[in-house]
């Protein structure tokens, strides 16, 4: 056995114990939520998906799902080289692991993305390189603080086919209330190949609609709808009078080739062009995302833009991210940079004092309060970084020293109403709270704050609203 694969047999057996105390603890849930589904539903609809990869249920949470079945489906080329289907999520695959992982929201601790902030969310110049999956992955002794929470709500799963095949199948969920996408969820599949290698690789999206739904064409969207980068996808559109549903689908490293759609009574199948050989240990990805589509056709086709612009990107609009390099600049002068080691994507170690002392602004994602808007309190995460980018872009590392850190909260007019900390505090992570109350205990009224976080002589600032 390999040791990639045996790190998915690790998994399984340590998730075993966790998913069957999760699932016993948890109250069982009303309507498509129920029975333990992986489930998100930030928005104006709801995705639940069983623990082995199984759709079953997208659409508004009040009506009947949009969708019979759907899952992913997997074609290789077997040894005779004929192609032959090797997952089928629909049909209940065997589960690798039921991992029915609670969601997590962009801005999380350890997964802070909004989309904008940095996305090396650990400082060790990396990103993703420790997957929200409960297992330290990238063996430095923490476990998934640097996942890259994406949407208001994110969700995994892991499963796996019946036989021995090895493959694994890695589904990431995202959901949003932002208003232009909220009544879509995305989907990232990372197909993980075994022991063998496999030929002819495609991979695709199973989905038999509710039936009374019928197919039709897609309305028109931009012609540059991937941003103008060479690759393509396809778009499906299904209606019941005034409802409709979208399937988008989209490979990376698909290049330029047509997907091929395939219909029977059974449902639709979307594949593909061939992704080639995946090689024992390698990982190719796929993504989708289903859409609840208004009854016209003209914000149906914003509908549909929107949301490749977050799955392909367009004009720079892009929410789920690109593989990120953090890599020095080419022209950086590495023998001039004191303290720095070779190929270290960060500038010189910097005495924290010398920093801390000079004016200017902090990254938006060291202060996080949740919930917000919040009605009787709010808690705020703050966190004093060992890593920091100065306002030329460079990252740089600190000597660790302690510095005077403050919390505090104003009002719309920059009246100072609630002082939450104010102490030294080494680097690390760290927590406080309001309670809407000033600093004599008295409540505030409803409305729009600041919270500003100050160290040393740099600060940030996020508003928070409280509602009554």
């Amino acid at each position: 056995m390999s040791v990639v694969n045996k790190k998915y047999h690790i998994v399984a057996a340590r998730l075993a114990l966790f998913v069957l105390c999760g699932l016993a603890g948890r109250a069982r849930a009303a309507g498509p939520c129920a029975d333990g589904l992986v489930c998100v539903s930030p928005g104006k609809v709801t995705f639940a998906m069983a623990p082995n990869g199984a759709w079953k249920f997208f659409g508004p949470s009040s009506e009947r799902s949009f969708v019979d079945k759907g899952g992913v489906v997997v074609y290789a080329q077997a040894q005779s080289g004929a192609e032959t289907e090797f997952v089928n999520a629909s049909g209940g695959v065997q589960s690798l692991l039921a991992a029915i992982i609670e969601p997590v929201k962009e801005g999380a601790r350890g997964g802070a993305r909004e989309p904008f902030p940095r996305p090396d969310d650990d400082y060790d110049g990396k990103i993703d390189e420790d997957p929200l999956d409960l297992i330290d992955n990238d063996g430095d002794g923490r476990i998934d603080e640097d996942f890259a929470a994406i949407g208001d709500e994110m969700t995994v799963t892991l499963y796996g086919p019946k036989g021995d095949s090895g493959l694994a199948i890695r589904q990431e969920l995202y959901a949003w209330s932002l208003p232009h996408i909220d009544g879509m969820v995305a989907t990232a599949i990372s197909v993980h190949a075994g022991d063998a290698t496999l030929d002819g690789v495609r991979v695709g999206i199973f989905v038999q609609p509710a039936g009374s739904f019928e197919s039709e064409p897609a309305p028109l969207i931009e012609s540059d709808r991937l941003g103008g980068s060479t690759q393509t996808g396809e778009t499906l559109v299904w209606r019941d009078g005034g409802r409709g549903m979208a399937l988008l689908v989209w490979a990376p490293s698909a290049g330029v080739e047509d997907w091929e759609v395939r219909e029977d009574r059974k449902g639709t199948r979307v594949l593909s062009p061939s992704l080639g050989e995946l090689a024992p240990g390698a990982d190719v990805r796929v993504y989708a995302a289903l859409i609840a589509l208004p009854p016209d056709d003209l914000r149906s086709a914003r509908a549909i833009q929107a949301a490749w612009r977050t799955l392909a990107g367009q004009k720079g609009a892009r929410l789920i991210p690109p593989p990120v390099s953090l890599t020095k600049p080419e022209d950086a002068d590495e023998a001039a940079v004191e303290g720095s080691a070779v190929g270290s994507p960060y500038g010189a170690v910097v005495d924290a004092q010398q920093f801390w002392n000079t004016s200017g602004k902090l990254e938006t994602a060291l202060l996080v309060g949740s919930p917000n808007p919040f009605r009787d309190a709010i808690a705020i995460d703050y966190e004093v970084p060992e890593r920091v980018v100065d306002e030329n872009g460079v990252e740089h590392k600190l000597s660790g020293d302690a510095v005077e850190t403050s919390v505090k909260v104003y009002n719309v007019t920059g009246r100072l109403v609630a002082t939450l900390v104010e102490s030294t505090h080494a680097p690390g992570h760290y927590r406080t709270g309001w309670s809407a109350q000033d600093d004599q205990g008295a409540n505030v009224a409803s409305g729009v704050y600041y919270v500003k976080l100050t160290i040393g002589r740099r600060s940030v600032t996020q508003r928070m609203v409280q509602l009554k």
